[in-house]
Order: structure tokens, then sequence, then C-alpha cells
């Protein structure tokens, strides 16, 4: 009988031979790399600089955290940082109305060829527009948001029309020709261009500049002013007698609202004709029937109906230059009363009057004889007049501006000269 070998007996021999089988030829190869490898410095055993003690000790296990609260939270965050967001960029981006009633802002001048920024409340004033031409006439656009103005050339003929941020930077000329230096002009309901009183023209243009000049009207013989809807009130040149027409921004539609014989009419009549802030009523200067001896404002619907005078003094009156109040409960207004003994006239204080009837209100110092320059405060608190302009030989036209409260009369001066009308920056309420 044969026995069975049994494994563990034969395991010390197996042992011994694969101890002494052949060495593998990449052996040398091996070792050569491992003695050219440096050891690993001591110092990167974190044994070697962390107690070990800390690292053996037993984890300390964190409180489970409430992740659905916390997230929860970060919505609320997150919605609230939202809000504020819109909230502020709300702010920053409203706009005033283009008529009506609005909040205070900066007050642009021109003084020295120059224009020039100023804050009412605060009298700190900065230059927003110099250099070697002459810059005139600022106006804000009706959203506050623009500035336009005049600017001349040194050796060429008119005024270029210029348009700038409302601080001042950024300006560029938008006019390819010229235009008159006396030739008034105002920004258009919605912003993006400009209306020209260029008589016997009326023009619109690109406040941008990027397009050519638009002729609205090749024939008129005086102008008005734009009311909220956009339209133009005018006198065509065509019609001998004096009327008073209303047309779209465009040129079109245009409509006859009244007509004066020439027996009953004279210079002057119809004409400064200024729309309400609200477009529903129309204020105007022109003879009081049967009697050229004097001019006063009228005031009538829209439409031309209910034609009625503003007030009623007693005496012969010529007022000029009606301006509505923001919210279009009272008119502003230049005057002169002549005496019937010698035939003279003499200047007054500027008057107010409310469009329901009542007595004109003395408003401010009497101005110089040829009136003031003047114009309401966008919420309609204070009228800002320049009453009485002098010539300087060096920089010409200077004065200081008076704000004037409308329902008292009261008045105070502005620290700052200027050398030019005023225009009051419209900021949203």
């Amino acid at each position: 009988m044969t026995t069975e070998p049994r494994f563990e007996r034969q395991l010390p021999t197996i042992l011994d031979d694969l101890y002494l089988g052949p060495t593998p030829d990449y052996r040398h190869e091996v070792l050569a790399a491992a003695t050219r490898t440096r050891q690993r410095p001591a110092w990167t055993f974190p044994g070697r600089w962390i107690p070990m003690a800390d690292i053996a000790s037993a984890p300390t296990i964190a409180p489970r955290l409430p992740w659905r609260s916390i997230g929860v939270a970060l919505v609320i965050v997150a919605l609230l940082a939202a809000a504020a967001f819109a909230f502020v960029g709300s702010r920053q981006t409203k706009l005033p109305p283009a008529f009506g009633v609005a909040r205070n802002g900066l007050i642009a001048y021109a003084s020295g060829g120059d224009i020039y920024i100023a804050d009412p409340a605060t009298g700190v004033i900065r230059a927003a527009v110099t250099g070697p031409e002459e810059e005139r006439s600022p106006i804000f656009s009706r959203d506050g948001t623009r500035l336009a103005f005049t600017r001349s050339v040194s050796g060429r003929l008119g005024y270029d029309l210029a348009v700038a941020r409302s601080d001042g930077t950024e300006a560029r000329v938008v006019t390819t020709t010229p235009i008159g230096r006396t030739d008034p002009f105002e920004w258009a309901p919605d912003g993006a261009s400009l209306i020209v009183y260029s008589e016997p023209k009326i023009l619109r243009i690109d406040a941008v500049g990027s397009a050519p000049p638009v002729v609205i009207n090749a024939n008129v013989s005086a102008t008005g002013r734009l009311g909220p809807l956009g339209q133009i009130l005018f006198q065509p040149g065509e019609i001998a007698d004096d009327a008073l027409w209303v047309m779209d921004i465009d040129g079109s539609n245009p409509k006859e609202l009244i007509r004066k014989t020439a027996a009953t009419s004279g210079s002057g009549d119809l004409s400064r004709a200024r729309f309400s802030p609200d477009g529903k009523m129309i204020a105007f200067q022109q003879f009081p029937p049967n009697d050229t001896g004097q001019l006063r404002i009228y005031v009538m619907n829209a439409d031309g109906s209910n034609l009625r005078p503003l007030d009623s003094e007693p005496g012969i009156w010529f007022e000029d230059d009606a301006t509505w109040s923001p919210d279009g409960k009272h008119i502003a207004f230049n005057r002169w009363k002549q005496d019937q003994a010698s035939g003279e006239a003499t200047v007054y204080a500027i008057g107010v009057a409310s469009i329901d009837g009542g007595p004109v209100i003395d408003a401010g110092p009497v101005p110089a004889s040829e009136g003031a320059l003047f114009d309401w405060s966008p919420d309609g608190s204070t009228i800002v007049s320049l009453p009485a302009p002098f010539q300087d030989p060096v920089i010409g036209l200077q004065g200081k501006p008076i704000t004037i409260d409308p329902l008292t009369g009261t008045w105070r001066e502005l620290s700052f000269p200027v050398g030019s009308f005023t225009s009051w920056q419209r900021l949203a309420r």
C-alpha cells in the first residue's frame, strides 16, 4: 500500500526551492532606482510634530445640522437681497414726468462762457462745461438726465446745439448746421429730440445727433411752445389775420383754435402761447376786445372754447411771458402799467394770478425795466428769477438770481452770480 504524501511534510522543501530560485533580471534596475530616490523627510510624518495623543484620541462627534432650517433661512435672505436690489434699482432709474410737479434738483446756468451747476440747498457750485468755446443757455431735459446748451466757435457765425449728461460730461454737438444765437429751443416730451424755433421755421433736432434735422413747419409768423401731448402752438405765416393754431410734433394735423381780424388785432396779439401742464388749457397774450392799447393774458380750453382774461386788474396793462405753475393752478407773468396822463409804462413786480380768479400777487422785487427772467421750481413752491441783471465789461451779462415765494411774494437772494436764464433740474418725487 502506498501512503498518500501530506502537503505539510513537503512545505519546507518547497520553500527552500523557492528561496534558491533564479534571481529576476529586473532586480538590479529596481535597486538602482531605489538608491537614486531620496527618502521622505522626517518632518512630513504627522507623528513628528503633532502629539500622538491628539491623533490617537477619539474624534468628537459634531451635532447634526438642521439643514432644512438653514435652507429656508438662505432662501429668505436671497429674497430680501433681491427685493433690496430691485428697490434701489427702481430708485435709481425712476424718472419724473415730462410735465407737472416734480422734485427740485440742481440749477444750471451760464457765466463767462461756461456752464455751471449749483445746488440751491447748499450753495455748492461747480463747473460743468468749460473750454475755449462760448457755452450759453443750458436747459435740463424734462426727465433731468441730460443738459442741452448752445456753443459758439470762434470765427464762425451762429451756434451749435450740444447735449451732455446732466453733470456736463460726454458733451457732443447734435446740430449739423448752426442755429441763431437768439433761437429758443426746448426738449421734446420723450427726450429723443429738441425743438428749435428758428422763425420762420420750426426744426426738430435729434438729441443723439445721428439723424439730420427735420423741418416741422417752414412758414410761421410766431411760435408758442410744446404741450404734454407733443403738440406745438404756432401762428401760420400764410394767414393775414392773427390766428393761433396747433399741430402735432411732426407737423401733421394742423388745426385752428382762434382767429382775430386785422381790424381787431395788432403786433403781439395771440402770441406767447403756452399749454397748461395737463394739456387741458392754453394761456397767451392778446388785445382785449375793441382795445388795441394794451395786452393782457388770456386763458382758454385747449380746444379754443371758454376764452376769458386771466385777471381783472384795473388800468392799462401790458402782460407778457405767461408761465404756468407745475400744478397748473397759477400763472406768473411780467407786467407793465401805463400812466394814463404821461403815457409812460412802469414795470411792476412779477404778477402771480390764480386761474380761478382773484387778485394778482406782487411776487418779488421790481425787476429791471425790461422785466425779469424767471421760471417755476419743479415742485411749484418757488419762482427763481433774475430780476436785475447788469452788463459786466469782461464776462458779459451777470446778476444774482433770487427765489420768490409765489403765495406771499417774499424773496431771498442766492449766493451765486449767473450770466443767463437758469434751468432747474426735475427729479422723481
